[in-house]
């Protein structure tokens, strides 16, 4: 028989809420949830909103919020969209990737009432995508690459071909 100390029960609790307690942020100091940093007034997110075609990117809007945007956790590759901030000097101050929007997948019912889904790809001319980027980088401009196998170079599988580019800030185009 297991039994345990009716005692141990509420001290588990008690350790648990002091630990939650310590973790937690001073009353009427709001943090950001997934950084734990506070915003300042001049930490802000750009909210890029592009249409994409085949060959091509245009920025369409571009507006901005306050708030700290999170460094993605890594850049995702193969069929799609990359983009990055570079400097003035080359170097890739931001990045990061969307799957192809010109493309979707769809699973269908194969015939109605059979239970089997047959897959279908659709693609379209052109589509707009929302990226966010921090405003406060000192880039010169962001690069919009897209997969090309064609494009391949030094055996690599995949290659990319530049699209389109967008100084930064783009406050002339807002």
């Amino acid at each position: 028989m297991n039994r345990r100390h009716p005692g141990t029960t509420c001290f588990r609790v008690v350790v648990l809420l002091l630990l939650g307690s310590l973790t937690a942020p001073p009353a009427g100091f709001p943090a950001d949830a997934q950084s734990g940093r506070h915003p300042g007034n001049d930490e802000k997110i750009s909210f890029l909103t592009l249409v994409v075609t085949a060959d091509s990117v245009r920025l369409d809007r571009w507006t901005e919020v306050t708030g700290i945007l999170k460094k993605p956790r890594s850049v995702r590759r193969g069929t799609g969209i990359s983009y990055q901030a570079v400097s003035h000097s080359g170097t890739t101050l931001w990045q990061g990737f969307v799957g192809d929007p010109l493309t979707r997948r769809l699973e269908v019912e194969d015939s109605l009432g059979s239970g089997r889904l047959s897959t279908q790809i659709v693609t379209r001319d052109s589509a707009v995508v929302v990226l966010r980027l921090p405003t406060a980088l000192q880039a010169e401009r962001v690069e919009f690459w897209k997969s090309d196998p064609s494009a391949a170079v030094d055996g690599k599988a995949v290659g990319r071909r530049l699209i389109g580019t967008i100084p930064w800030p783009p406050s002339e185009q807002r």
